[in-house]
């Protein structure tokens, strides 16, 4: 995901005391700042389709965690129509992130043999896909008999 730093800070521990407490207590400040300014760049990414598969389904994994944690906690003040329906889309919003992600289907193989269905799925890098490039980087596969699957 591109990344726009509108607030500075650090969090390096060789820091002197008081400046690594001023960046410790503006941090959670200054992530959200970031990530709001951030999002506009990942949106324009997303639509040129220069944005790596994981920033989707990391999004969307995380939306399904938000909708099961607030369908509980309706449920826990009383509000009980929401609960299910929460808990379906929570599911849904996971399923889907899962299903984007890249890295989910990299290879396919038959359990317990060394038959591979499918190989290595491609994905072009934002460094490449910017480049005007057509070339593919290749994930890294392991042998047919590894043992490593």
């Amino acid at each position: 995901m591109p990344k726009r730093r509108v607030l500075a800070y650090s969090l390096d521990p060789t820091a002197s005391g008081d400046q690594f407490l001023f960046n410790l207590l503006i941090s959670p400040v200054a992530f959200v700042v970031n990530f709001v300014a951030s999002l506009p760049g990942a949106v324009r990414a997303l639509l040129a389709g220069r944005l790596h598969s994981r920033v989707p389904a990391t999004i969307l994994i995380a939306i399904g965690g938000f909708l099961a944690s607030g369908g509980d906690a309706l449920n826990r003040f009383g509000i009980t129509n929401y609960f299910q329906v929460g808990k379906l889309l929570a599911l849904l919003c996971i399923l889907a992130g899962f299903l984007i992600s890249i890295e989910a289907f990299r290879e396919i193989r038959l359990p317990f043999t060394s038959v591979v269905l499918r190989r290595a799925r491609h994905e072009r890098s934002a460094a490449m896909a910017g480049g005007g490039d057509e070339a593919e980087v290749d994930d890294e596969v392991e042998p047919e008999g590894s043992a490593l699957a």
